[in-house]
């Protein structure tokens, strides 16, 4: 089975396992790029020392080989790439909260009608107002960080393995996203009774939050159920 993730159009199979293992896998290329960066961003050759310790150099190398027309070097900073870059994390952000618009009008996501995502996107929306209202200080607490962080990653991962469509082959992915998303909710609820030990948050505030919690942990539980046997129905053909 190859590495590399199949297209829509493929016969090839991947399911949520993996996926997970694909998704793993860039997780700790991203690490490793940003442990390069930080330590050698003071060096005026940081982009290259980079690209030479990701192997991207060696690859660049066999493209040119194979095609004569590429004559242009890679470069991390190049600005054109990055402005693109930054347009496209604003407009997916704008995606997932359902503010992306197209000729001046609100653009629905066949997602947005999703009640495990819906909750998950008004829990998200939720935390942050409720931690905004915090003082300062109490912000920046790594545990109030925890909980509205992945609050509000439960339905940005949820919206990333809708990015799958409906395509069977494509489910284990959309399953891997969830799985993702149920794991952050998790994370979330857990933060949230550290703060009511620690009584960072009154018990009224605690009680209501922590039942919306719950109910975007168990609709994400409940969805991936519900792919889990379409992924089935699918592969037992």
């Amino acid at each position: 089975m190859s590495n590399i993730p199949p297209e829509e159009n493929s016969d090839e199979v991947w399911d949520e396992f993996k996926w997970e293992q694909f998704m793993q896998e860039q997780d700790r290329k991203v690490d490793r790029i940003m442990e390069l960066m930080e330590r050698y961003k003071d060096d005026p050759n940081c982009d290259d020392i980079v690209a030479r310790e990701m192997g991207w150099d060696k690859a660049f190398e066999e493209m040119e080989g194979e095609d004569s027309d590429i004559d242009e070097p890679f470069y991390l900073d190049d600005s054109e790439e990055d402005d693109d870059d930054d347009d496209n994390a604003g407009e997916e952000w704008k995606s997932v909260a359902g503010a992306e618009l197209q000729d001046g009008a609100r653009v629905s996501r066949p997602y947005h009608s999703l009640p495990a995502f819906q909750r998950a996107h008004e829990f998200g929306l939720r935390s942050h107002k409720f931690v905004m209202q915090m003082q300062e200080q109490m912000r920046e607490d790594s545990d109030v960080v925890d909980f509205v962080s992945n609050a509000m990653i439960a339905a940005a991962k949820m919206a990333g393995g809708a990015s799958f469509h409906d395509d069977a082959r494509m489910l284990g992915g959309n399953i891997a996203y969830c799985k993702r998303g149920l794991n952050a909710a998790n994370k979330s609820i857990e933060a949230l009774q550290t703060l009511r030990n620690r009584k960072m948050i009154d018990e009224e505030s605690y009680v209501s939050l922590f039942k919306d919690a719950k109910e975007v942990r168990d609709g994400i539980a409940l969805y991936i159920v519900d792919l889990r046997e379409k992924f089935r129905s699918f592969n037992a053909k």
